[in-house]
């Protein structure tokens, strides 16, 4: 979604999230887990494997719909 904190933070199709805030993120339960801590507006480290490149990315999260 090009209007997605992801998109607007870089984060590529087939980017894999590692983790978030230094939380692992191994499964969608893990990902709502990490996310669910914050709030629309908040910036938080996203840690991301594109090829065999290791990158933190600095997301603002968005509202949830």
């Amino acid at each position: 979604m090009p209007d997605s904190g992801a998109a607007k933070a870089g984060m590529l199709d087939g980017d894999r999230i590692l983790r978030i805030e230094g939380k692992d993120v191994n499964s969608f339960t893990d990902y709502r887990e990490a996310t669910g801590e914050n709030k629309p507006g908040d910036v938080v480290g996203v840690d991301v494997r594109r090829g065999e490149e290791e990158l933190t990315l600095k997301v603002t999260m968005a509202a949830r719909g």
